[in-house]
């Protein structure tokens, strides 16, 4: 017993470091640090739990400026916003003015509106890992998040200059003072978002070595692991302006990973990552643009489209002083993100052209640049049969277009386990 006992301890001792991650890229928040490659040693049974949390008034444009929240794809586009939107009652208020103020003469500035808001995040992912044999091993990873929205405010960019159209103008205060009943009218809803749930749950299968016979580095690691993403999160609701899905609304994913580090100086490691993750297509209701000259979230129309959900991909390199002051571990790293465009197809092309549909910065995608910190203590002792971990983390967005400026920051909670009788 004190022959295991002592082999398990310097195992766990050997395969301390902060492990091969799994994440969700959101454009909302900060990506999390992507992992190390997974230690190869059979039977390993490993728990990963990290906590974050982070909120914003701000986001960053197709420019990458830094703008109000909501405004990320570019101010709202209002004076347009009735245009060729399908069964209009020209008997009523509400589209009677919107028929008015789209035949009002364009004029740079005019008619739009900026979003703004504060939005906060906090989420806890649970990673389990299960070493199989010759390298294979299981990852499943469960995301919970709450999704807050609030204190949305709008503002009218419209000038009240000469010349005319302008801010006083009759039909746009009409227009203003009708806003909400066209919303309602319309089932639109501009209130906050707060959602509370599971993201999409992943299940992964992958290969992992530990090459140590080298004479120059110390180690060179190398992980693969490819899965599915299934869609268990709560999808947004398209009569809510600005809410958004727990997942990726609906989609199954097929993520692939890789990961390879080198050891050198017997605590200094370099490493770099690589993922990319697909969707199949899936037809839904959502709302899509009528107009050309519409842009934003803020859409009247509603119809069903086959969607294309751009693919994500990170590309990512670290830095580790491992074990630098006794047990505690110090790394630093940098990460590129970015969806891809999506693109729609409209079932009911008499109603919505693909062309218009796909003209909207919503669907341009969004890339982003992290900076991530991380510090851990293992507090591994002799003759103990456990080997538990905690850390601190900072991700820190240093650029990118259309996302939310969502710095994360939290705590980590890891324990590694070989079951040997």
């Amino acid at each position: 017993m004190k022959k295991r006992t002592t082999s398990l301890i310097m195992l766990l001792l050997s395969c301390c470091n902060i492990g091969f991650a799994w994440d969700n890229l959101h454009f909302y928040r900060a990506s999390f640090f992507f992992g190390e490659p997974r230690f190869e040693r059979q039977a390993l049974t490993t728990l990963n739990v990290r906590a974050g949390a982070g909120s914003t008034h701000k986001g960053r444009d197709g420019c990458t400026r830094k703008v109000c929240l909501l405004d990320i794809f570019g101010p709202q586009v209002m004076f347009k916003l009735g245009e060729n939107v399908p069964y209009k009652d020209l008997t009523t208020p509400e589209d009677a003015t919107l028929q008015l103020l789209e035949i009002e003469p364009a004029r740079n500035g005019f008619g739009l509106f900026s979003y703004g808001g504060k939005f906060k995040t906090a989420e806890v992912d649970i990673q389990l890992y299960q070493n199989l044999v010759k390298g294979f091993f299981l990852e499943l990873y469960l995301p919970i998040r709450k999704l807050e929205i609030n204190d949305i405010n709008c503002l009218d960019l419209s000038s009240d200059c000469p010349p005319c159209p302008n801010r006083n103008n009759p039909i746009w205060q009409s227009f203003l003072n009708q806003y909400t009943n066209i919303l309602s009218k319309y089932n639109l809803c501009q209130d906050g978002v707060n959602h509370t749930g599971i993201g999409d749950t992943s299940l992964l299968a992958g290969w992992t070595v530990n090459y140590e016979q080298t004479e120059d580095l110390d180690f060179i690691d190398f992980t693969i692991e490819a899965g599915v993403l299934f869609p268990t999160g709560r999808k947004a609701n398209p009569d809510i302006i600005f809410d958004l899905p727990q997942g990726y609304n609906g989609h199954y994913g097929f993520p692939l990973n890789m990961s390879v580090a080198f050891g050198l100086y017997e605590w200094f490691t370099f490493g770099g990552h690589v993922m990319v993750l697909p969707f199949k297509n899936r037809t839904e209701e959502l709302r899509m643009k009528t107009s050309t000259a519409q842009n934003g979230a803020i859409m009247l129309a509603k119809g069903c489209a086959d969607v294309h959900h751009g693919s994500i991909w990170q590309a990512a390199v670290y830095l580790k002083a491992d074990h630098a002051i006794r047990n505690l571990s110090l790394l630093t790293g940098y990460s590129y993100s970015s969806e891809r465009a999506s693109t729609l197809a409209p079932i009911n092309t008499a109603l919505f052209d693909p062309s218009i549909v796909n003209s909207n910065d919503m669907l341009r995608g969004w890339n982003m640049h992290t900076i991530h910190l991380l510090a851990e203590f293992d507090f591994l002792k002799e003759c103990s049969l456990w080997g538990p971990r905690f850390g601190v983390f900072g991700n820190i967005i240093v650029g990118g277009k259309r996302i939310f400026n969502t710095n994360m920051a939290g705590g980590t909670f890891g324990l590694d386990l070989v079951w040997s009788f």
